[in-house]
């Protein structure tokens, strides 16, 4: 993987559960750590629902290896604040070098 190919600076957030003072969980996401990463738009398409026009894109995200990153976690871009709910994560070769992961954006 090439450096110059990592143009998009990105967060990764990490989803985690707290208790409130009555003992009911609430969701909460906390950012981790900031990347450099490749953003390849895939495949996008729009449905006619309850209503409304639902548009979603599936994007594939590429950047070096992050211990930890699952599909419970989200990918945020620092330039326009786009968030990506992560699919998959694949870890390229098993080497711990590239992550590519798939993900879907809701327009």
């Amino acid at each position: 993987m090439r450096a110059g190919e990592l143009r998009h600076r990105v967060e990764i957030w990490k989803y985690s559960t707290t208790a409130d003072d009555s003992g009911e969980l609430i969701e909460t996401w906390a950012k981790d750590c900031t990347c450099w990463a490749a953003i390849n738009p895939l495949e996008g398409n729009e449905k006619y629902q309850a209503q409304r026009i639902d548009a979603t894109v599936t994007t594939e995200i590429i950047m070096r290896y992050i211990k930890g990153l699952t599909p419970r976690d989200r990918i945020k871009r620092c330039s326009d604040g786009r968030t990506f709910e992560i699919t998959a994560v694949i870890n390229i070769e098993e080497r711990n070098i590239e992550l590519r992961t798939m993900c879907k954006e809701s327009v």
